[in-house]
């Protein structure tokens, strides 16, 4: 099954990666220096914890955010359903770390490609 996490037009907060966090995703995706991405722990709809490796791909002439290596097991985990948006918020554990968490639509107005205050892309 495959599952589209829209990452719709704009970016709240473009500065959501550490300095040393933006390092490792530009040298996986653009420098192909390195072969896995940046781990961080991604929290589902359930709030069950899944480790993820984040990556930047080039699709249709843009850069995209996408995980990669343990988002079988997030889709696996979750109902997800066709045409629904799940937003991605970001935040910091206590020690620091990138942490990104899946936000279900909340009714049937959010389940449309962006809503008004659609806030994620690159």
């Amino acid at each position: 099954m495959l599952v589209h996490i829209l990452f719709t037009r704009k970016l709240c907060l473009p500065d959501f990666l550490s300095e040393e966090e933006s390092r490792v995703i530009y040298e996986q995706s653009v420098l192909k220096d390195r072969t896995e991405g940046l781990s961080v722990v991604l929290v589902d709809p359930l709030l069950k914890k899944h480790v993820v490796d984040l990556r930047k791909w080039k699709m249709g002439g843009r850069w995209n955010y996408v995980f990669v290596d343990g988002w079988n097991q997030v889709v696996s985990t979750n109902t997800f359903k066709v045409g629904n948006v799940y937003h991605v918020w970001s935040f910091r554990s206590r020690g620091g770390n990138l942490c990104l968490a899946l936000v279900p639509p909340r009714n049937s107005s959010d389940s449309g490609h962006g809503g008004s205050n659609s806030c994620l892309s690159s």
